[in-house]
């Protein structure tokens, strides 16, 4: 003798009227897709902090580059490495050109900038962006 009940149409009648546990598989089908969206939120939200927070970076060094004549790129490309070393880990290329409006000596500061976001169930991709800066830089005297 089997211990368990056969399943004739009225234990399934019963059963399609039985309403408890819904709630759980609601839940268990929605909260899955619900933390990767509030994961994806966080990530992103994070990679938007960090491209401000860069841009942020760039344009405080632009500023050094402004202010002191005898600053090279080197030495400008190490103050940027330092300053994005405290905020972030993303990676970066610094490119300059020098140019001449009217008088006035300018370096274009082009800076293009690599961020990985890995987001739960979804590929991994990268973000990059480019911030631009012009920098008139003091006249020799």
């Amino acid at each position: 003798m089997s211990c368990l009940a056969p399943l004739t149409p009225s234990l399934w009648a019963r059963l399609a009227q039985d309403r408890r546990g819904t709630s759980a598989i609601e839940f268990a089908l929605v909260a899955p897709v619900f933390v990767i969206l509030l994961c994806a939120t966080v990530l992103l939200g994070q990679a938007f902090y960090t491209a401000s927070s860069l841009q942020w970076a760039v344009e405080a060094t632009t500023r050094d580059l402004m202010i002191d004549r005898h600053l090279t790129e080197a030495e400008f490309e190490q103050r940027l490495r330092t300053l994005v070393s405290q905020l972030s880990t993303a990676e970066f290329q610094v490119a300059y050109a020098s140019t001449i409006y009217g008088e006035i000596p300018v370096t274009e500061v082009t800076t293009q900038v690599t961020y990985p976001v890995s987001i739960p169930l979804v590929a991994p991709f990268d973000l990059t962006w480019t911030i631009e800066t012009h920098a008139a830089r003091p006249l020799s005297g």
